[in-house]
């Protein structure tokens, strides 16, 4: 029985690593947590619930996938190399990718709870926003 408390010890101290050292990992986690509780005050169907719920863990668990690679690729070379940034890009990118659906997911669910407005209507402006967040992360402050 040991082994198996073991493991739920070892995820813990996985989880606290992550939202104390990796800033990003903690910001969605915050994000996460307010819009957990949105849900939890709306009044969301079933599947709606199920949806945003999933969406945070989603994102919450790529970021931990990201850090994972990184953390790995770090420890192997610590010296720059072209096929380690590449595999970074691509890690992060899965992310983003994570979080895009959660946005649309999202303004879907909420936009007609709070809104009002049809799931297409939702799903549109879900493609704005991420049309935005693309944006960001194609002209905005990256190291290059």
């Amino acid at each position: 029985m040991r082994p198996f408390l073991s493991s739920f010890e070892f995820a813990v101290k996985g989880l606290k690593y992550l939202v104390l050292n990796e800033r990003n990992f903690r910001v969605q986690f915050i994000i996460g947590i307010f819009i957990l509780l949105l849900a939890f005050f709306l009044p969301l169907e079933g599947w709606e619930f199920f949806w945003i719920l999933f969406s945070v863990f989603f994102v919450l668990s790529l970021e931990g996938l990201n850090t994972i690679v990184e953390e790995v690729l770090d420890f192997m070379e610590e010296k720059y190399h072209r096929k380690i940034e590449i595999v970074k890009d691509i890690s992060a990118g899965t992310v983003l990718l994570g979080s895009m659906f959660s946005v649309i997911v999202a303004t879907i669910i909420y936009g007609r709870v709070l809104f009002g407005i049809s799931r297409f209507s939702g799903f549109i402006i879900g493609i704005i926003l991420d049309g935005f967040l693309f944006g960001l992360g194609l002209f905005g402050g990256g190291k290059k």
